[in-house]
């Protein structure tokens, strides 16, 4: 048997089943037959194109794990990745639903995420509110799971942040712009007098959050669990940012700034007359490692 490129396929009987071929490409053969090292005139040639059958099965998932309130506009949603006869967990994509009813509308997706996400952040999300969320898989055929499994979560209200973190925050700045007004040498440079920073109130709701979310689940990093960094968090909160201090286990603002400005990069931070804007985040979890957590968050 002689594929028409003339690549031999030697010492086979009939039937033979040709394996290892590329899926919708055109094959052609003609068959010989040897005796006693005599071979035949070749068969009339044929041809056939192996193709796989369509992908019709669902991925195989089990919804969504959990719906968890960060402040007053966003929602985390979290879930285990899906199965698939042919997609890998890589390629898999997630339609999110969400509403105010626990009647969703499944016709309706909200989002798509991106090919293997396990989580995502919904923002823009309204204060005090309940929302319910579901999320439902699609595999790279377009087939998508029915899963019915919906969780919700509800919005803090806006005065729901302590009074007495908020007072922390204000003293933040109060200090911060203290320094700034003196001038400050951090490592080796020289930062001349600054004007003072302006609390700009989504860099404070980011700031708030990740201060907030690094004592909830007890992890001290730049880089939320979720995978999002300062400058999304920033934008997911609505505003940008362009330099972020973080701490933890100091009890009071004055400890925290003295820490920061002894620590020549977040000195630094403070100190850029290029930033005019800034967002204080305090939160306290007696329960956490470090208890005390503290986020600055820098913009212009």
């Amino acid at each position: 048997m002689t594929p028409a490129s003339g690549t031999a396929i030697t010492d086979v009987s009939a039937p033979h089943v040709h394996q290892g071929l590329v899926n919708g490409v055109a094959y052609h053969y003609v068959v010989t037959a040897v005796r006693d090292g005599i071979e035949s005139p070749p068969s009339p040639a044929a041809s056939a194109t192996p193709f796989a059958p369509a992908d019709t099965t669902a991925p195989t998932f089990s919804g969504l794990t959990s719906a968890t309130a960060l402040g007053a506009t966003q929602v985390q949603l979290s879930w285990a990745p899906a199965t698939d006869d042919q997609t890998p967990q890589s390629g898999m994509v997630y339609d999110v639903y969400q509403g105010t009813s626990s009647a969703l509308d499944f016709s309706a997706t909200s989002q798509t995420t991106a090919a293997g996400a396990t989580s995502l952040t919904v923002t823009g999300l309204a204060a005090g509110t309940t929302y319910y969320f579901a999320v439902r898989a699609r595999d790279a055929a377009g087939n998508l799971d029915d899963n019915t499994v919906t969780r919700a979560a509800t919005t803090h209200e806006q005065s729901a942040w302590p009074a007495e973190w908020a007072a922390h925050e204000e003293e933040v700045l109060t200090l911060v712009n203290q320094r700034r007004a003196l001038g400050a040498t951090c490592g080796d440079t020289i930062y001349p007098p600054a004007a003072p920073l302006s609390m700009q109130p989504a860099l404070r709701e980011a700031a708030r959050l990740h201060s907030q979310d690094m004592a909830t689940q007890d992890y001290f990093s730049h880089t939320s669990l979720d995978g999002r960094s300062p400058w999304t968090r920033c934008a997911d909160a609505g505003y940008p940012c362009s330099g972020e201090n973080i701490a933890a286990g100091h009890a009071t603002p004055a400890h925290v700034v003295a820490g920061w400005t002894a620590s020549p990069g977040h000195c630094a931070n403070m100190m850029k007359s290029t930033f005019t804007l800034i967002g204080v985040g305090y939160a306290y979890d007696g329960t956490s490692t470090y208890r005390h957590y503290w986020t600055q968050n820098f913009g212009r």
